[in-house]
Protein backbone atom coordinates (compact mmCIF):
# COMPACT_ATOMS: atom_id res chain seq x y z
CA UNK A 1 0.00 0.00 0.00
CA UNK A 2 2.72 2.43 0.96
CA UNK A 3 4.77 1.25 -1.99
CA UNK A 4 2.20 2.71 -4.34
CA UNK A 5 2.70 6.25 -2.95
CA UNK A 6 5.41 8.13 -4.79
CA UNK A 7 8.01 9.91 -2.69
CA UNK A 8 7.79 13.70 -2.83
CA UNK A 9 10.70 15.20 -4.64
CA UNK A 10 12.41 18.52 -4.21
CA UNK A 11 11.10 21.11 -1.78
CA UNK A 12 8.06 19.03 -0.72
CA UNK A 13 10.34 16.21 0.42
CA UNK A 14 12.36 18.52 2.63
CA UNK A 15 9.17 20.06 4.03
CA UNK A 16 7.71 16.64 4.95
CA UNK A 17 11.00 15.59 6.58
CA UNK A 18 11.20 18.84 8.57
CA UNK A 19 7.59 18.46 9.78
CA UNK A 20 8.24 14.86 10.84
CA UNK A 21 11.42 15.93 12.68
CA UNK A 22 9.56 18.73 14.51
CA UNK A 23 6.79 16.34 15.58
CA UNK A 24 9.38 13.83 16.89
CA UNK A 25 11.25 16.55 18.79
CA UNK A 26 8.02 17.87 20.34
CA UNK A 27 6.91 14.36 21.39
CA UNK A 28 10.35 13.65 22.87
CA UNK A 29 10.29 16.87 24.91
CA UNK A 30 6.75 16.10 26.13
CA UNK A 31 7.89 12.63 27.21
CA UNK A 32 10.89 14.08 29.07
CA UNK A 33 8.71 16.74 30.73
CA UNK A 34 6.13 14.22 31.93
CA UNK A 35 8.29 11.20 32.77
CA UNK A 36 12.02 11.81 32.92
CA UNK A 37 12.58 15.11 34.72
CA UNK A 38 13.16 15.26 38.46
CA UNK A 39 9.87 15.51 40.29
CA UNK A 40 9.38 17.22 43.66
CA UNK A 41 9.12 15.01 46.72
CA UNK A 42 5.64 13.61 47.35
CA UNK A 43 5.32 15.58 50.60
CA UNK A 44 5.29 18.79 48.56
CA UNK A 45 2.89 17.47 45.95
CA UNK A 46 0.51 15.28 47.92
CA UNK A 47 -1.13 15.56 51.33
CA UNK A 48 0.54 13.46 53.98
CA UNK A 49 -1.36 11.55 56.64
CA UNK A 50 -0.16 13.99 59.32
CA UNK A 51 -1.46 16.97 57.33
CA UNK A 52 -4.74 15.20 56.74
CA UNK A 53 -5.13 14.38 60.46
CA UNK A 54 -4.25 17.95 61.42
CA UNK A 55 -6.80 19.35 58.98
CA UNK A 56 -9.40 16.89 60.29
CA UNK A 57 -8.69 17.86 63.89
CA UNK A 58 -8.95 21.54 62.99
CA UNK A 59 -12.25 20.94 61.20
CA UNK A 60 -13.55 18.90 64.15
CA UNK A 61 -12.62 21.73 66.54
CA UNK A 62 -14.37 24.25 64.34
CA UNK A 63 -17.42 21.99 64.17
CA UNK A 64 -17.65 21.61 67.95
CA UNK A 65 -17.19 25.37 68.43
CA UNK A 66 -19.92 26.14 65.91
CA UNK A 67 -22.18 23.52 67.47
CA UNK A 68 -21.69 25.14 70.91
CA UNK A 69 -22.53 28.56 69.44
CA UNK A 70 -25.68 27.15 67.85
CA UNK A 71 -26.75 25.61 71.15
CA UNK A 72 -26.11 28.94 72.88
CA UNK A 73 -28.21 30.75 70.29
CA UNK A 74 -30.97 28.17 70.72
CA UNK A 75 -30.91 28.80 74.47
CA UNK A 76 -31.12 32.55 73.89
CA UNK A 77 -34.01 31.99 71.51
CA UNK A 78 -35.86 29.94 74.13
CA UNK A 79 -35.31 32.65 76.74
CA UNK A 80 -36.52 35.33 74.35
CA UNK A 81 -39.55 33.23 73.43
CA UNK A 82 -40.40 32.83 77.14
CA UNK A 83 -40.01 36.58 77.68
CA UNK A 84 -42.24 37.29 74.68
CA UNK A 85 -44.80 34.78 75.99
CA UNK A 86 -44.86 36.51 79.41
CA UNK A 87 -45.20 39.89 77.72
CA UNK A 88 -48.10 38.68 75.56
CA UNK A 89 -49.81 37.15 78.60
CA UNK A 90 -49.50 40.38 80.59
CA UNK A 91 -50.82 42.42 77.64
CA UNK A 92 -53.72 39.97 77.27
CA UNK A 93 -54.59 40.33 80.98
CA UNK A 94 -54.39 44.14 80.79
CA UNK A 95 -56.59 44.26 77.70
CA UNK A 96 -59.09 41.85 79.25
CA UNK A 97 -59.29 44.04 82.36
CA UNK A 98 -59.68 47.14 80.19
CA UNK A 99 -62.46 45.51 78.16
CA UNK A 100 -64.18 44.42 81.37
CA UNK A 101 -64.13 48.02 82.66
CA UNK A 102 -65.50 49.32 79.34
CA UNK A 103 -68.26 46.69 79.36
CA UNK A 104 -69.13 47.58 82.96
CA UNK A 105 -69.41 51.26 82.04
CA UNK A 106 -71.59 50.40 79.02
CA UNK A 107 -73.77 48.12 81.14
CA UNK A 108 -74.28 50.90 83.71
CA UNK A 109 -75.09 53.50 81.04
CA UNK A 110 -78.79 52.61 80.36
CA UNK A 111 -79.66 52.76 84.07
CA UNK A 112 -77.96 56.16 84.41
CA UNK A 113 -79.72 57.47 81.27
CA UNK A 114 -83.12 56.33 82.52
CA UNK A 115 -82.44 57.88 85.95
CA UNK A 116 -81.37 61.16 84.33
CA UNK A 117 -84.44 61.24 82.04
CA UNK A 118 -86.75 60.58 85.02
CA UNK A 119 -85.08 63.28 87.09
CA UNK A 120 -85.44 65.86 84.32
CA UNK A 121 -89.05 64.92 83.68
CA UNK A 122 -88.49 63.87 80.13
CA UNK A 123 -89.51 60.34 80.94
CA UNK A 124 -92.75 59.64 82.83
CA UNK A 125 -93.71 56.46 84.38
Amino acid sequence: MFSQITAPAGFEGWLVCAAAALVMIERGMAFYKNHMRELPPPSQTYVTKEDCHAAHASAAGTYTRLQAEVEELKGERVVRAEQASHLVDSLRREMSASFTRVHQRIDDLPDKMIATLRNTGALRQ
